[in-house]
């Protein structure tokens, strides 16, 4: 588990925080157990005023109804770590009734294409079988794989996904990274695109109200805050006995900044990068 958080994090650019926060990812996984033992529940609480999403969710229940409904239907959320992409998805699948079938999507590469979309067959039937809506995690490190055997291979990987999921009409919902480029074999084949964003200032003051108990005004000097980033800092505050405002706000400042850190290029990233 720990080696494949390491290798996510070298994929995506990222640090100390991006292999935290996949170990969490994975761990969800490996919890699954068997095949049929990943369904769980989506009525998780939902504060529109925390999730800065385009389309909001109430217009993209709405269209998606109108469309036919939900089986069949596919849903790319793109947005930075930490925006709300997988509690977007677990809502569009709460407001169809449905639980979630939820699947890291590195798991699904195999060393050749054969077994790759034997691998995609497989996890979209369970869906089926569960009556699940089917939620892919870090698609973003899945296409990072698939980089590896040339554009052919992404192509053929995305249009796999999306049509054994609509040939069985299994609900899809993939959750992307925005920082990569081959997203585009995805957006052309899905239904519907949303894009996930840091918090506007009312939504920081927002979360910081209904997090802390504490009433702000514009205090805020980094403008890419998302819920994310609120929550972790919740976390270490009661960690650590922070609970005054000054203190908060020094918290999410030290937050912003390793985001800020774990996005900058690492160890063979870089050196890729420079070549």
């Amino acid at each position: 588990m720990i080696a494949t958080a390491v290798r996510v994090a070298r994929l995506t650019g990222g640090g100390e925080r991006a292999v935290d926060e996949t170990l969490r990812g994975v761990g969800r996984f490996a919890e699954q157990g068997p095949a049929g033992s990943g369904v769980r529940a989506s009525a998780q609480p939902w504060i529109p005023q925390l999730q800065s999403a385009d389309p909001a969710l109430d217009d993209l229940v709405r269209r998606i109804r109108a469309s036919g409904g939900i089986d069949a239907a596919s849903v790319l959320v793109t947005g930075p770590n930490g925006a709300g992409k997988t509690a977007y998805l677990r809502q569009i699948a709460h407001a169809f009734d449905l639980n979630t079938l939820e699947v890291e999507a590195p798991e699904i590469a195999s060393e050749t294409l054969a077994k790759t979309k034997g691998r995609i067959l497989e996890i979209v039937r369970q869906a089926r079988n569960a009556g699940a809506f089917l939620l892919l995690d870090n698609v973003d490190v899945l296409l990072a794989d698939m980089e590896r055997n040339g554009n052919a291979w992404t192509a053929v990987v995305a249009r796999e996904l999306v049509e054994a999921a609509a040939s069985l009409a299994v609900p899809l919902g993939l959750a992307l990274r925005e920082a990569n480029g081959e997203r585009g074999e995805f957006e052309r084949r899905v239904l519907a695109t949303v894009r996930c964003g840091p918090l506007s200032e009312a939504g920081r003051e927002t979360a910081f109200q209904r997090l802390f108990g504490h009433a702000v005004d514009g205090r805020f000097t980094d403008p890419h805050l998302t819920i994310g980033d609120f929550l972790l800092a919740s976390r270490r505050a009661r960690f650590a006995g922070i609970s005054d405002v000054h203190g908060l706000l020094r918290l999410l400042k030290e937050i912003g900044e390793s985001r800020e850190r774990a996005n900058l290029p690492v160890g063979f990233q870089s050196r890729r990068n420079a070549g």
